[in-house]
């Protein structure tokens, strides 16, 4: 069985505490989870206490998506800040750092993270970020120990076509970290997968933790329950 976890903001529009979804996710017995951070403040916000750090290190798989509404620049502000990021996950039990690429002004932060020993991957973006498969070659090829996060919903921006060449193009490389799977219905993103088997048939072969990455309208727990349901059985 593969690892399906949860991505925190899938439930950043239900206001609920980081406790409630804790909660949610064990009912559910959710043992994997990627924590979602927009901001930098949202970081700070947090507010892990004891409890929370004994929940995390008590998962199979956790990973950490760094803000992306944060430019990450050669200042003071960003180190200081991956330094409070770093120092997070030596308390917990993250094995992986998620990064926007077109967030990132100076690239030394790259270098920063990997001199930690921290596992960091470039997440595929949509159509319009600017950012191009040569782009995200150039970027492994300068920075060997980096990886790569698929993000359903932003190839398929672009096309179905578009997802197929990024699945064939990372069952070459060897880089795939994680995938984000969410569906991309009517212009949307991040849509619930509704048991989507033709989207699951592109992308079920690679062993790897999928990540669901869906914006649920609050309080939707008929909808998440299905999409976590529809791969823990058919992954």
């Amino acid at each position: 069985m593969k690892t399906v976890a949860f991505a925190t903001g899938c439930f950043y529009k239900w206001q609920w505490t980081p406790e409630r979804i804790r909660n949610y996710f064990k009912d559910i017995n959710c043992k994997a989870v990627e924590l979602t951070f927009a901001y930098r403040e949202d970081f700070y916000n947090n507010h892990i206490n004891d409890n929370d750090f004994e929940y995390l290190n008590s998962l199979e798989y956790l990973s950490l998506h760094l803000p992306f509404r944060f430019t990450y620049k050669n200042d003071r502000e960003t180190e200081d800040f991956i330094g409070d990021v770093l120092s997070f996950c030596k308390k917990t039990s993250v094995k992986n750092i998620v990064i926007h690429p077109n967030r990132i002004e100076d690239f030394s932060v790259i270098s920063l993270l990997i001199s930690s020993g921290m596992k960091v991957s470039f997440e595929i973006l949509g159509k319009g970020s600017g950012v191009k498969v040569k782009d995200y070659d150039r970027l492994l090829h300068d920075f060997e120990d980096t990886m790569i996060v698929l993000d359903v919903t932003h190839a398929l921006t672009h096309s179905y076509e578009h997802l197929d060449d990024l699945v064939s193009w990372l069952g070459d490389n060897g880089r795939l970290s994680e995938i984000h799977v969410s569906n991309y219905s009517n212009g949307k993103e991040h849509t619930p997968l509704n048991r989507d088997r033709k989207l699951l048939e592109k992308i079920e072969h690679f062993n790897v933790p999928f990540i669901i990455e869906v914006t649920y309208s609050p309080g939707d727990m008929e909808s998440s329950g299905r999409d976590f349901t529809f791969l823990r059985d058919n992954l």
